[in-house]
């Protein structure tokens, strides 16, 4: 390694772990205002906002100890790109003071929270930090990439400045810092998803699959190469039955023995063919959706072929493998009704018997009157009546598939795929939240709550990223984290 280069990663190293010592005062204004209105009562909806110094970029909320962990990011001089930097700060919502406030990188630091548990990891050591206090309870020389309140463990990919990863794994008891196991691993590529799949084994999806006790780290790996010419992402979802494990990659799609790695069977694919894959099963077959493309940075780019097939599930024997039209380009969506599945391209929905493989219809939606075809839309999609009620497009018409386009507009199409009713955007609430016998549902900054009957209860300024607890709405917008009082809304006030 060059003498300049290993200067400049002391350096960066140096910076790292002095800034996170750094202590600098940052003042949070708040105040009290209406966010809404009762529309039951007629009666104000209030609540606090907390302005802080720069951008929100992410938050966590501490229900314990009511206390919030903001990352603040702010923007370059000409507003076009996020800084690199940002601080990390300690906030008490019920007394309304920072606790502290820390330096950091978005370049190579992160965060992981749950269980007044807060660990702060570098490119190099990871730091449990005093919720109260900010400071360092104990360090360790690894990268905590993953926590788990299971055993309060988490698990480390351990790096070394001179070699880079050094492929080994590390359990860290999240209490007292110590290591209590190591595991050598593949070189993993990225870490794309982790999920239980019993009480105490972690799959985790790096370079394949990857079976780890926690306690333990034992477990099995199975290499699947998941990158190739810089394209990233080429695999599919994973899925679990009662004792295998389905997955296709960029070479292959596999059933293993989930407990024991075994091979029940496997088939391969040729080169280039393979992209981001979407995979179901019933009890016969599992099926495969290659959808034709792949990822290079966040960007999304066509790669490989579009193509539907099935396997056997007991043998693997390829039942069929569909070849689509390459012009079409990749598919954006699917959706299964019945035995048919329903492919989104650009300019095309297409069906297919996916029992068989055989095309049903096909049909162009032309640029000129469409643009482009951007998703299915779900059961979370709301349209307002302009009667003090919101329906559910898809519960309301279950008979047809509604499709958003690039132009903001949605179509809704028959089996035939004929067009039978478009809709203007500006009509068109999300669902983001269940609770009990009321949605919330959103559109850009307004939230309605309304009831099982689709009739408006309360009118909102609130994202659809906005999420409740004990009764409390919170939201952030830009600079600003916003705490609206719900009582008496969702739940009578007798209830208190």
């Amino acid at each position: 390694m060059p003498i300049k280069i290993i200067k400049l990663l002391c350096c960066l190293l140096l910076i790292s772990t002095t800034a996170w010592s750094q202590k600098n005062e940052l003042n949070v204004l708040y105040k009290e205002k209406v966010f809404g209105k009762n529309l039951m009562d007629g009666t104000d909806i209030k609540g606090v906002e907390f302005i802080f110094p720069e951008r929100i970029d992410d938050c966590f909320l501490d229900p314990e100890t009511n206390f919030l962990t903001v990352q603040l990011r702010g923007l370059s001089l000409d507003r076009k790109w996020l800084n690199n930097t940002g601080s990390i700060l300690q906030y008490d919502l019920k007394n309304k003071k920072v606790l502290w406030d820390k330096f950091f990188s978005y370049t190579g630091d992160d965060i992981i929270q749950f269980n007044k548990i807060l660990i702060y990891s570098s490119l190099l050591n990871s730091y449990k930090i005093d919720p109260y206090s900010g400071k360092s309870i104990w360090k360790t020389k690894n990268r905590i990439f993953l926590g788990t309140p299971r055993g309060n463990i988490g698990i480390a990919y351990k790096f070394d400045m001179w070699l880079g990863g050094i492929n080994k794994l590390e359990g860290v008891d999240l209490m007292s810092g110590k290591k209590i196991w190591t595991r050598k691993i593949y070189q993993w590529d990225r870490l794309h998803d982790a999920f239980f799949i019993n009480d105490s084994t972690l799959m985790v999806i790096a370079s394949g699959l990857n079976s780890i006790n926690i306690n333990t780290g034992k477990g099995w790996a199975f290499y699947m190469s998941s990158e190739s010419e810089g394209f990233t992402g080429l695999m599919s979802n994973v899925l679990i039955d009662s004792n295998f494990i389905y997955m296709a990659s960029q070479y292959q799609i596999v059933k293993l023995n989930k407990n024991s790695r075994d091979v029940v069977w496997k088939h391969p694919f040729r080169h280039n063919l393979t992209t981001v894959s979407s995979i179901f099963m019933d009890d016969s077959a599992v099926y495969m959706i290659n959808r034709g493309f792949g990822f290079k940075g966040k960007q999304q780019r066509d790669c490989g072929r579009t193509f539907i097939a099935a396997f056997n599930k007991q043998t693997g024997e390829q039942k069929y493998f569909t070849l689509l039209d390459k012009k079409d380009g990749a598919i954006l969506g699917f959706r299964l009704v019945k035995d048919e599945v329903y492919l989104l391209f650009q300019n095309k929905i297409a069906t297919f018997n996916f029992k068989t493989g055989n095309g049903v219809h096909a049909k162009e939606f032309p640029k000129e009157d469409f643009d482009e075809l951007r998703f299915f839309i779900g059961e979370q999609v709301f349209i307002d009546n302009q009667h003090e009620h919101f329906f559910s497009l898809v519960q309301n018409d279950s008979t047809n598939l509604h499709v958003l386009t690039i132009q903001n507009k949605i179509i809704s199409v028959n089996n035939q795929l004929n067009v039978m009713h478009e809709f203007e955007i500006g009509d068109v609430y999300v669902s983001y939240l269940h609770v009990e016998d009321y949605q919330f549902i959103a559109k850009d900054n307004k939230t309605f709550i309304i009831n099982d009957t689709g009739k408006k209860i309360a009118e909102l300024e609130a994202s659809k990223d906005a999420f409740l607890m004990d009764n409390v709405l919170y939201d952030t917008r830009n600079r600003s984290f916003i705490a609206i009082d719900l009582k008496g809304v969702i739940l009578p006030n007798e209830n208190y």
